[in-house]
């Protein structure tokens, strides 16, 4: 097999429109034509980066060769990011959770690089993921207090998150201390709702929260925030979630109000990667 090098460079922007007609009726008796008024919102996401700040090589399989590619690390991500980011309205950047553990950078310096290169990036939002609480929840304590900057407020999510208050060092001294269950942003005129989860019984069970924090049921959780911005007048809602593709498939069929999903954990690779060797889970988007 032939071998060359090239760098890969892959950012997938999501793109989704909701339109609404409104047909204007005129005292004349000429019939008139309805009016569009489409708001187009851009997404911009990553998940499950587990401290992998540095680019890789890796083979892929290419025109019938085999290449030695770089791929991914940070740095690229960024720049990309800001790219398409300057090239669109109404953008909304977010990160899915399980940005810690899984790299050198983690093990010498905990959370501290990753929360240094995503404020570089500057994410609208990011859901805490089962991986943010490897350290406990003093540990993700201190990554969500060197998340975000005066520039660049990041919010952080996890809506079925419930440290006890005055135990946990997330909620030393009330709820919603440190993170929020949803957080409502405005593009182009309109409000939208990002609810963010985190996977429950995994959580619970595989990462090392307190033993007082509770991780409550994902769909029954999903449904009270989608009703409290609802009762707000809020229509546009997006998930922002850390549970799964195949639970994220199964929980929208039953939230008929949400319009977007934006998931993580399961590390699934969506659309059509097929000239590169390459096998995925489903169309991008799903």
């Amino acid at each position: 097999m032939k071998t060359g090098e090239f760098n890969l460079k892959r950012i997938v922007q999501g793109v989704a429109a909701v339109t609404v007609s409104a047909l204007l009726i005129s005292c004349a008796s000429a019939p008139q034509e309805p009016e569009s008024n489409e708001f187009r919102l851009t997404l911009l996401h990553i998940d499950d980066h587990h401290s992998n700040l540095d680019a890789k090589r890796q083979t892929l399989v290419w025109g019938e060769q085999e290449w030695q590619v770089e791929a991914g690390g940070f740095p690229r991500v960024g720049a990309q990011i800001k790219k398409l980011r300057a090239a669109n309205e109404n953008v909304l950047t977010l990160h899915a959770g399980d940005a810690l553990t899984g790299s050198l950078y983690f093990t010498l310096f905990g959370s501290e690089a990753d929360a240094r290169m995503m404020n570089n990036v500057c994410f609208d939002a990011f859901t805490i993921g089962n991986h943010e609480f490897d350290t406990g929840d003093a540990g993700l304590a201190e990554f969500l207090q060197a998340l975000g900057t005066e520039s660049c407020p990041t919010v952080k999510l996890g809506a079925n998150i419930k440290p006890k208050v005055g135990e946990s060092p997330l909620t030393p001294n009330r709820e919603w201390q440190m993170f929020q269950p949803y957080t409502i942003v405005e593009r182009g005129g309109e409000e939208i709702a990002i609810i963010g989860l985190d996977i429950a019984s995994k959580t619970k069970k595989s990462s090392q929260p307190d033993e007082s924090t509770e991780f409550l049921d994902e769909l029954e959780t999903a449904r009270k925030y989608i009703a409290e911005v609802q009762q707000q007048g809020i229509e546009k809602i997006v998930l922002l979630t850390h549970i799964q593709y195949e639970r994220d498939k199964e929980l929208v069929q039953q939230l008929p109000g949400v319009d977007i999903v934006i998931g993580g954990d399961s590390h699934t690779l969506l659309g059509d990667f097929s000239d590169f060797g390459m096998e995925s889970d489903g169309p991008y988007p799903t």
